[in-house]
């Protein structure tokens, strides 16, 4: 029985055994039970066609094997020799299998081995991209700095550009109020 059958019996159980119950309660619970025996009756079928289909199956290749096995019963019954001969390739074939099955796993671990190397790799090379990319965004960013410094820096140019010539407006001026003070004291 499914978890499913012990849940609805133990539901129907305590539902005995809990105050009586609405007559729409307990119509709602017998749909909610029949619907519940009814999808176990469903799998039940699913799993019984499912059943018969394997065992059709494997009775058919078990009657494939044993046909084959007394074919092969009647050939080596005739030929001891060939029985022995039989005996030598099943054992290099496990022998073969046997040195195939190890390489297998050898190869396994190989590939296991380079995945995580690869996995290094890939990790490496990920940082490297995010770290080229703050490269470029710093890169960007002191070009705009940069961009900005120059700006300031013609700006102040042009200002000190301005200042010298003021300074020499000033200096001339006061040259200028000097040769007019040396006139005016003259005259």
């Amino acid at each position: 029985m499914g978890s499913l059958g012990i849940l609805l019996l133990s539901s129907s159980r305590s539902s005995l055994r809990s105050p009586p119950l609405s007559c729409l309660s307990r119509f709602t619970l017998y749909l909610k039970t029949q619907q519940a025996a009814d999808d176990l009756r469903r799998q039940m079928e699913v799993k019984e066609t499912e059943s018969n289909h394997i065992h059709s199956q494997v009775s058919m290749e078990i009657s494939l094997v044993q046909n084959q096995f007394q074919e092969q019963l009647q050939l080596l019954s005739s030929i001891p020799d060939a029985v022995n001969k039989l005996q030598l390739q099943v054992q290099e074939e496990e022998q073969q299998w046997c040195m195939a099955e190890f390489r297998r796993r050898e190869l396994m671990h190989e590939l296991y081995d380079a995945k995580q190397q690869m996995d290094c790799y890939t990790k490496e090379i990920n940082e490297i991209q995010v770290r080229l990319q703050q490269s470029k965004d710093e890169q960007k960013e002191l070009h705009k700095q940069l961009k900005n410094c120059e700006k300031e820096n013609e700006e102040l140019q042009n200002e000190v550009s301005a200042l010298k010539i003021l300074l020499h407006l000033s200096n001339a001026i006061q040259r200028l109020d000097t040769l007019i003070y040396s006139i005016e004291l003259t005259v």
